[in-house]
């Protein structure tokens, strides 16, 4: 894993692209930003990244940030690498799926009100045997 870091660092360094580095390294495209991120907190002088948006993504005028938990995180992992995108970009494509197919919430999350139970009558003791 210190050989990928050195050679995301070394490739950042150059202006490659996260995302291009990402492909370059076979490693997702959150594990380059996490690497960058750690190097500038270390001090380290890693370039910012400009030009728009990554690839495959649109700028937004209004955006509202979502926690994924560490849980949400390793579920998305495999389906994000699969499809080529960060799990950031994941988790974004199945909300505006689920934007466009509202349909789809109810399906997934299945909470919808339940019936009330059935009433079950016990049968009236008429004194027979």
């Amino acid at each position: 894993m210190a050989h990928t870091n050195a050679e995301i660092l070394r490739l950042a360094r150059e202006r490659v692209r996260p995302i291009e580095i990402a492909e370059q390294l076979d490693v997702s495209p959150d594990t380059v930003y996490s690497c960058i991120t750690t190097a500038r907190r270390r001090g380290e002088d890693i370039p910012r990244f400009v030009g728009g948006p990554r690839p495959g993504t649109t700028r937004t005028l209004c955006q509202t940030r979502i926690k994924l938990t560490p849980f949400m995180r390793v579920c998305f992992e495999k389906p994000a690498v699969r499809r080529g995108l960060s799990i950031a970009d994941l988790a974004e494509r199945l909300l505006d799926q689920l934007a466009e197919e509202p349909s789809l919430i109810d399906a997934v999350l299945d909470d919808s009100p339940a019936a009330p139970p059935a009433t079950v009558t016990e049968p009236t003791n008429t004194g027979e045997h």
